[in-house]
């Protein structure tokens, strides 16, 4: 598609630059002709002095007056040598006209003359010239080198005298040659009119400068609208042009005229060398010339840098010095040097194979720089006006073009940088969610190793042999990572195609009947719905059994992984078109829409989806693709809230009748608990025992595992269990346990929340909790720790190394209970406790130094003020100072009462009562059993 658009913009570039110059000269040809019509006059015409009607006078010494010259020999045109430093002075002569009232003398080609006119009082002496001063606006440039004398004040037998000087490059061109024209007319002004009307300048000049100028704004908006660097300059070397043309209309020159008239001159000195300048370095950078024209970079930046100095030194030279004998040389040289190099230059850029839009650029300034010499030769004044006005039209296609080309590489480079950031943020992701996966699957393979290694290891150790209930656990977890590590086989050859149809004649009725039977315990122990309704396939077909085994299993385990207590699962079949469907509906959590579509893709995860109920996020998908291998389907129908209910279509081949036997219906139905609400496990009050064991309390949803810790705790323990977070924090509440055993991942409320909202209680902030988990990453350890929990075990662990943590923890425990047995609260330091039992002991704190002294102050008044039951503030006394709340309220009686007896102002009675104690002979007793003396005793040795 470039390439074409290339073509077209390159053959259209070539057409204009022919069909231009033609258009160009058909309309220069058109306004020449109307000029020659228009400019006949029928009485009045122009009159020429040929050389021989001149004589001329060299003046080597300087400038001369008037009547020295009047004296001097006159000679002939062509005897002397021109000599561009001196002084010429000219003599002709005119003859009168009897037709007309006015002489107009038109003298070309002079910068600064002065003009002798005879009159019959003398001579007048009138300036005339592009450079020199008058007191009059012109209406065109050519009047500054006219003079309207009126007939009647021009003494005709004298002759005229012109004192000339070559300032200028143009006055040079044409040496001490005048060019004198002259005419008669009766209505000068008139003259003057037409010649503003009729002169190229004022029509073909204003035309091209008109195009020019548009075509600078043209680039200079090119430029704003796009920030391109070649139009730019493109620009910047068509206002030099403007400029340099603009500075010749008739209003400029009167505005020099005013200020000073050689400024002009100066000015379009300087701007045809910076016109020249300004278009080396658009070339330089359009051509891109450092990348493009490695060996010929130098070459163009010197020749650019002697462009530049020279113009300075040029521009400088004819400002300070305007008769330098070398001004002329100086522009000649440059331009013919300039011309030469710049034809060399643009021929050896040609030999390096440059891409066509360089070839097209370089032929046409060649062909510009041949043209301008050329122009010399025809003295077109407007010839690099007219080159411009097609080189701007090629110019700005191919400049368009290669923005065009430009803006389409950005936006390919832009797309192509998109696509790779897209690329990235995809396998970004895909990394993030396979991470998740393996992070899942190891989830999923832990439990179950635990299962099996615990119970192994915990035989090994007591050199015991495995109970007949451990090793059935270690049976169902084996089973249960073997279909795991099948899952994952299948998936690796679903990736690499290897997998293939194993089809054998089956019943899909007695295979579904023997695979969703294993469902239905752990249905009733969530207390879940399961219905079944598969008579309609009670038929024999080719099929792949291990398909359906996984479609029907996954679909099922997922039913009731997501489906609440008392809701409903539902799978039915039905023989369609060959096809076996089935149907596998629940009333569960549903999937929101929008993720209905992505759900069958590899490792996704439903985001309504927790962290309680683990999964890889591969069963779906491996579903879906084992269905395809089968040339099956599977569609999908929910919403959130609702439930789903997935539809499997599975092509059978070869379906004949099943044997009589079992061809009923078969319609099986387990119904879930009617009642409004689920009974909540609660433990039965602890019986009254002498048992010294410490209470543990296990944490676990799953069933197994559960069972397994309460059983070889038991041994050590006193246990309780509860089977989701939820349930762990009531428990802990009413039972105040010892040390607590959580898994982290569990349903409704899991064991992060369950450490945070423990902790947080005053109740139970001194209770070790020790954290259970599959994940162990350090991250997830800092998690769990940063809780309050006090010990992190990953899963599979080592049953003994969870006694041993537990015992720590406990003997911990001991300690802390001993420290505060040896001070009472008002020795402690409440900011130096630890930080779970700070709250509590400062709140105990307050409390008794508000009522110690109260003999009212009883255990029923202090757990009121501390907001717990009796039960409850015992078993936290017990806890965390190791005795009952009667026993400490005495205690820190008996500590105020040793205070107070140091006072000797104070009997013992009043100490008795000032501690609290409702008789002084109870106090003695109290004191005489704890201190082994009585206080009278007490004060005697102190």
């Amino acid at each position: 598609m470039a390439s074409k658009t290339y073509r077209r913009s390159t053959k259209s570039s070539l057409l204009l630059f022919i069909l231009l110059p033609l258009g160009h000269f058909l309309f220069a040809q058109t306004v020449t002709n109307t000029t020659v019509r228009s400019s006949t006059l029928p009485i009045h015409v122009w009159h020429q002095l040929e050389d021989d009607q001149m004589s001329i006078l060299e003046d080597v010494s300087g400038e001369l007056r008037l009547k020295d010259i009047e004296t001097k020999a006159f000679q002939a045109f062509g005897s002397l040598t021109e000599n561009l430093q001196a002084t010429y002075w000219i003599k002709f002569y005119l003859k009168a006209s009897s037709e007309a009232d006015t002489l107009v003398v038109a003298m070309m080609n002079t910068d600064k003359a002065q003009v002798y006119i005879p009159q019959k009082k003398g001579y007048q002496k009138t300036e005339i010239g592009l450079l020199s001063n008058y007191t009059f606006p012109i209406p065109d440039k050519l009047a500054k080198f006219t003079l309207k004398v009126p007939m009647d004040q021009v003494d005709f037998s004298k002759p005229f005298y012109l004192s000339k000087f070559a300032y200028t490059t143009w006055s040079k061109n044409h040496g001490f040659r005048a060019k004198i024209r002259f005419m008669y007319r009766n209505d000068p002004d008139a003259y003057l009119q037409w010649i503003s009307k009729n002169t190229n300048e004022d029509r073909e000049y204003l035309f091209y400068l008109g195009v020019v100028t548009m075509s600078f704004l043209l680039f200079l908006a090119g430029y704003v609208a796009n920030g391109s660097k070649p139009f730019l300059l493109y620009s910047i070397y068509l206002l030099t042009l403007v400029i340099y043309y603009f500075n010749r209309l008739p209003f400029v020159i009167n505005f020099w005229n005013g200020l000073n008239p050689d400024g002009y001159y100066y000015l379009n000195q300087s701007l045809r060398i910076a016109t020249t300048l300004t278009y080396y370095i658009f070339i330089y950078y359009f051509l891109n010339v450092p990348e493009k024209f490695q060996s010929l970079r130098k070459l163009f930046k010197v020749i650019m840098y002697a462009m530049l100095v020279h113009g300075v030194l040029y521009t400088a030279t004819i400002i300070f010095f305007p008769t330098f004998p070398f001004r002329f040389e100086m522009i000649d040289y440059f331009f013919l040097l300039t011309t030469l190099t710049s034809i060399v230059l643009f021929i050896l850029m040609l030999t390096k194979k440059p891409d066509r839009v360089a070839v097209i650029t370089l032929i046409g300034s060649l062909l510009i720089t041949l043209g301008g010499i050329v122009a010399i030769f025809s003295v077109d004044a407007l010839f690099l006006l007219k080159a411009v006005l097609v080189e701007t039209v090629i110019f700005f296609g191919v400049i368009s073009y290669q923005n065009r080309v430009k803006q389409n590489n950005a936006l390919q480079n832009e797309l192509e940088l998109a696509k790779e950031k897209q690329e990235k943020t995809a396998l970004k992701q895909l990394d993030l969610v396979k991470s998740r996966f393996f992070e899942n699957i190891s989830h999923e393979f832990r439990t179950p190793l635990t299962l099996i290694k615990a119970p192994i290891t915990s035989a090994l150790q007591l050199k015991e042999t495995i109970s007949e209930n451990d090793m059935r656990m270690i049976g169902n977890n084996a089973d249960r990572l073997t279909t795991m590590i099948n899952d994952l086989l299948s998936l690796s050859k679903l990736e690499s195609g290897t997998m293939r149809l194993n089809l054998t004649a089956q019943n899909p009725k007695l295979q579904l009947e023997q695979l969703l039977k294993q469902y239905f315990s752990y249905a009733q122990s969530k207390d879940i719905g399961f219905e079944l309704d598969l008579g309609a396939c009670n038929l024999v077909a080719e099929y792949d059994a291990e398909i359906l085994e996984r479609v029907t299993t996954n679909l099922v385990s997922n039913a009731l992984k997501f489906t609440p207590t008392r809701g409903k699962i539902t799978v039915t079949t039905r023989l369609e078109n060959e096809n076996l469907i089935l149907v596998v509906s629940d009333n569960g959590i549903g999937i929101p829409l929008a993720e209905q579509e992505k759900i069958f893709e590899r490792f996704y995860q439903v985001s309504v989806k927790d962290e309680t109920r683990p999964g890889s996020g591969i069963g779906l998908a491996m579903v879906k693709e084992q269905l395809n291998l089968h040339k099956g389907t599977i569609l999908l129908n929910s919403s959130p809230d609702s439930g789903s209910r997935f539809t499997v279509g599975l092509p059978l081949k070869n379906i004949r009748r099943a044997s009589e036997v079992g061809t009923k219906k078969s319609s099986v139905a387990i119904l879930p608990s009617t009642k409004n609400t689920v009974p909540v496990v609660t433990e039965a009050p602890e019986p009254k025992s002498t048992s010294k064991k410490p209470l543990v309390l296990i944490v676990e949803d799953n069933p197994e595992l559960r069972s397994f810790l309460s059983d070889k705790l038991g041994k050590t323990y006193r246990t309780r269990t509860a089977k989701d977070g939820n349930e762990g924090i009531k428990k802990a509440l009413a039972l105040l346990p010892d040390i607590i055993v959580s898994d982290i991942m569990m349903p409704h409320t899991n064991g992060i929340v369950l450490c945070k909202t423990l902790k947080s209680d005053s109740r139970t902030a001194h209770i070790p909790i020790i954290l259970l988990t599959a994940k162990s990453s350090e991250k997830d350890e800092l998690i769990g720790l940063g809780t309050g929990a006090d010990d992190y075990i990953t899963k599979p662990f080592n049953l003994q190394k969870l006694q041993l943590v537990m015992t720590q923890r406990m003997q911990l425990r001991k300690l802390l209970i001993q420290q505060y047995k040896k001070e009472t609260l008002f020795q402690l330091n409440a900011e130096q406790l630890v930080t779970s039992e700070q709250e509590f002991l400062s709140k105990l704190q307050k409390i008794l130094q508000l009522r110690l002294t109260d003999p009212s102050f009883k255990v029923q008044q202090l757990s009121e003020e501390m907001g717990m039951s009796r039960m409850q503030l015992n078993r936290k006394i017990n806890e965390v100072i190791g005795d009952t709340p009667s026993n400490f309220i005495r205690n820190e009686r008996l500590a105020l009462s040793q205070v107070l007896l140091a006072d000797d102002k104070l009997t013992v009675s009043e100490v008795a009562y000032s501690s609290g104690f409702t008789s002084p002979s109870y106090f003695i007793k109290c004191f005489k059993d704890k201190y082994g003396k009585t206080p009278l005793e007490y004060l005697e040795k102190t």
